[in-house]
């Protein structure tokens, strides 16, 4: 599921929930 959302998450970054993977965009 983190590799479906690693891809959101570069584009949502204001996901503080999805911190988890919030690293891949940095």
């Amino acid at each position: 599921q983190c590799g479906s959302k690693e891809e959101e998450s570069m584009s949502s970054e204001s996901k503080s929930e999805d911190s988890t993977y919030t690293y891949v965009s940095r």
